[in-house]
This record gives C-alpha cells, sequence and structure tokens, in this order.
C-alpha cells in the first residue's frame, strides 16, 4: 500500500505569511497548499475533499474569519486537524482555540514554532503518522 501524501492548507490575507509558512512547513516533507481566504480555503476542499490532514488559519481574514472556516469544514464532514493563528489579541484566540479544542500558534511566529505545532497536528490527524 502506497502511503498517502500528507497535504497541510495554510489560510491567510497576507501573502507574505503564506509565503514563509510554505517554505517553513516544505521542510515536513508536505504538500502545502495557500488560500488567501476563507473562501478559497473551501475551494481546496471542494477540489481536494478528504486529502488535507490540517489547516492551518488565521484568526482575523476578509470574507470569513477562520473561526467561521473551521465551522464550514466540518459541516462538509470532513476529517482535518485545525491550528488558529492570531497576531492581534493573541490571548483572545488561544482561549477561543481552547474552548474550541483547537491548537494555536501567535503572529509572528518563528518558522521551527509553525513546523512544530504543524508536525503535533498531523501526528493526531486522520491518517497521522506521528513520523512528521
Amino acid at each position: 500500500m502506497v502511503p498517502q501524501r500528507r497535504t497541510v492548507l495554510l489560510v491567510d490575507d497576507d501573502p507574505l505569511v503564506l509565503a514563509l509558512g510554505r517554505r517553513a512547513l516544505k521542510r515536513l516533507g508536505v504538500e502545502v497548499l495557500t488560500a488567501a481566504n476563507g473562501l478559497e480555503a473551501l475551494d481546496h476542499f471542494a477540489e481536494r475533499r478528504g486529502d488535507i490532514q490540517v489547516v492551518v488559519t488565521d484568526v482575523d481574514m476578509p470574507h470569513m474569519t477562520g473561526l467561521q472556516l473551521i465551522a464550514a469544514i466540518r459541516e462538509l464532514g470532513v476529517e482535518s486537524r485545525f491550528v488558529l493563528m492570531s497576531g492581534s489579541g493573541p490571548e483572545e484566540a488561544l482561549r477561543a482555540a481552547e474552548q474550541a479544542g483547537l491548537m494555536f500558534v501567535p503572529k509572528p511566529w518563528s518558522p521551527q514554532a509553525l513546523v512544530e505545532v504543524v508536525r503535533q497536528a498531523l501526528a493526531h490527524a486522520p491518517g497521522g503518522s506521528g513520523d512528521a
């Protein structure tokens, strides 16, 4: 049996965050998809349903918040792990993440911090092997 390629979706309205995040996450040997907002992220799920193990999303974005995006993905019945990131009011965002049972990484993050939280999420994702 050929192992499934692990895929991470990074969602943020800042192109620099997407570029730096993609570069950092490539170190894990995963496929990295990016989206500039929640609507683009949902398009990825329409195209790749079930292929995305981890979603890393900013809290504050145009069109829909990160929490609204997560709710929409869950309504699709997709089993993914979620990581929230925020640079504005990180304590409030951390509380929201904890209440929703989500992982959290504050912005600005170091590449190592982002990689570590996604590594942990992959280890607990459906089909995750913990060897990321």
